[in-house]
């Protein structure tokens, strides 16, 4: 069908096999599927060759065989119950495999591929399970290949690529078909649109068929990060700028509102994600999402006090989940996204102190004034309580001396008070801290003065720039949420006592300890 294109007889997705002639920007595995990626004339290309692509033809006839094998005995299976079928797709593959002869690292693996092919999603799975990537793009005619946005690869930078990957029309109807099922989504002519989250992958899709999409099937998938992102992993990937970690640290430790604003794609949520950590360790957090994005268990886990709401617009609706949130207690409010009639309820709890701790949430917006104007004219919050908001943070895509992958930075602070709108930071200017009234606020609040907040700040950076050395190093796990979890407990033992000093901190964090 393709020239250079192969595919074994159980999958439908056809892979070129001749790498394409460029420079090398990384390459890994998955599941034991190499992968590299490539820049050719300034387009990146991700290149793969699944490991079961290369398996025997003994192995190619069992998997060909495996679907009849399992319909001998299905009397029994309530095919109306997803959870039923994988098991019994899993259960019928180790009996399949006793009476089969394949090679010990085919036969090890078979049971997964079986699994993956029959009740999963392919080779799709793979490009799920990639942490590189953030979007997939499978559009119509789905025999064009399939691109994917990647970050990550090399340095910091990101941006679509090609890849060697394509679909039949048959086999896009069959991944349809699974969506459909596993998730319980409609999907057909007289509702041609289709937008629904993978139960077995962190992934949210969006589906769009005739009539209204012309040239037949398009879906796209977003992967949501497992990993949660913290400041250090941004100072790392040049998102942020080292100078200013230490004022971005200390904004929810003060219970700060905070209005993460950008476009699709610029590092809000990843941004949002990395503040969670900073709040102070006995901070209760509610989160709010129509989508989850923020990775709350991960968060959990490394002992953030945080709950997530869901507020899909099916059952619950984000201004209900919002208004029931209000009368929780005293508790720092996240919202994936500002956009409704939530805006209302959320600013008039700020402006009368009914919000609780702190409010952080993104807002799609290219500006400062941007936010504003969208916020007042649009969703109808009044001026005086607008002003409730302390910090605007902007993040923008930027592509370096116009190459097509690009970067994701912040490009700009800005602090209201009073009506007032002042620029702490701009990318092209620097950091003006004489500026901040939020420090102000801060020494009034703390009744300390102001060299005492940046004495703090300035300790909040020297630690961040000692975990990113780390990173530089190859400890690339220090800067991840487990090791600033430990680096936030060795923080609060120098506060509380006072101590500004990084090598104190070093004690408490385990200076002598080899994995620092």
């Amino acid at each position: 069908m393709y020239p250079e294109y192969i595919k074994p007889s159980f999958s439908g997705t056809w892979i070129g096999t001749s790498p394409p002639s460029g420079e090398l920007l990384g390459e890994y595995s998955i599941d034991g599927s190499p992968i590299k990626v490539y820049d050719v004339d300034g387009q990146m290309v991700y290149y793969i060759l699944p490991s079961e692509y290369a398996f025997s033809d003994k192995f190619v006839n069992a998997m060909k065989k495996f679907p009849d094998f399992l319909m001998k005995n299905t009397s029994d299976i309530d095919i109306s119950d997803a959870d039923a079928i994988r098991n019994y797709v899993d259960s019928g593959a180790i009996r399949f495999l006793d009476t089969l002869e394949l090679p010990d690292e085919e036969a090890r693996v078979f049971p997964h591929i079986a699994r993956k092919y029959t009740v999963g999603y392919g080779v799709m799975e793979v490009l799920f399970k990639d942490r590189h990537i953030q979007d997939i793009f499978v559009d119509a005619p789905s025999t064009d290949r399939i691109t994917v946005n990647l970050s990550g690869i090399s340095g910091s930078e990101s941006g679509l690529a090609v890849t060697n990957m394509r679909i039949s029309e048959e086999e896009s109807n069959s991944l349809l078909t699974r969506i459909k099922y596993f998730t319980g989504s409609a999907f057909g002519y007289k509702k041609p649109v289709m937008e629904t989250s993978l139960n077995d992958f962190p992934v949210r899709v969006t589906i769009i068929g005739p009539p209204m999409s012309t040239n037949g099937i398009s879906m796209a998938f977003r992967r949501h990060s497992t990993t949660p992102w913290t400041l250090p992993m941004l100072v790392y990937n040049q998102t942020i700028p080292l100078g200013i970690s230490g004022y971005l640290s200390i904004l929810p430790y003060a219970n700060m509102s905070i209005l993460i604003a950008g476009t699709r794609g610029s590092g809000k949520t990843s941004l949002l994600t990395a503040l969670l950590s900073e709040f102070p360790p006995d901070q209760r957090i509610i989160s709010i999402e129509d989508t989850v994005e923020i990775p709350v268990d991960d968060l959990r886990d490394c002992g953030v006090k945080i709950i997530s709401l869901s507020a899909d617009g099916e059952s619950v609706d984000p201004e209900s989940a919002l208004k029931v949130s209000l009368r929780m207690g005293d508790t720092a409010y996240v919202m994936g996204e500002v956009r409704g009639k939530e805006a209302k309820t959320l600013y008039e709890a700020m402006r009368t102190g009914t919000a609780g701790s702190s409010v952080l949430a993104t807002i799609h917006a290219d500006s400062p004034e941007s936010v504003r104007t969208r916020i007042i004219d649009d969703l109808g919050v009044t001026p005086g309580a607008f002003e409730s908001t302390d910090v605007i943070i902007m993040l923008e895509p930027f592509r370096p001396a116009g190459k097509r992958r690009f970067m994701r930075r912040l490009t700009r602070i800005t602090e209201i008070q009073n009506g007032e709108m002042t620029d702490i930071f701009r990318i092209n200017e620097g950091f003006n801290i004489s500026k901040s009234k939020v420090i102000r606020k801060l020494s009034d609040k703390w009744e300390v003065k102001p060299e005492h907040i940046y004495r703090d700040m300035n300790f909040r950076k020297d630690i961040v720039a000692y975990i990113v050395n780390m990173m530089n190093g190859g400890n690339y796990s220090a800067g991840e949420m487990e090791g600033v979890s430990m680096s936030r407990k060795a923080y609060n033992v120098c506060k509380e006592n006072g101590v500004y000093d990084i090598n104190r901190w070093l004690n408490y964090y385990g200076g002598n300890n080899d994995n620092i």
